[in-house]
């Protein structure tokens, strides 16, 4: 009965990660690879994000929590990133 349980849980978890829902902030997704020119996130959390080769240009990226976040090769140029938190961020 305990194996049928895991065997269960275990399937259960793999289609709950298909529905995974990306994160929306103010119509941008977050994700790697998206286009958010001139979104405002402004003193979003963004915390531990993949946003590899995303382009934030003009973003308002102000009092945003970047900390731990991936940003290799993002496009962040004329983004406003007044007061963020970049803390072992990757960039």
């Amino acid at each position: 009965m305990k194996i049928y349980h895991l065997r269960l849980v275990a399937c259960l978890f793999v289609l709950l990660s298909f529905n995974a829902k990306a994160l929306v902030v103010n119509g941008c997704t977050i994700e790697n690879f998206t286009s958010c020119v001139g979104a405002d996130l402004n003193n979003a959390n963004l915390h531990d994000a993949s946003l590899d080769y995303a382009n934030l240009s003009n973003a308002d990226l102000s009092d945003t929590d970047l900390s731990y976040s991936n940003l290799y090769y993002a496009n962040l140029s004329n983004a406003d990133l007044s007061n963020a938190n970049l803390y072992a961020a990757y960039l």
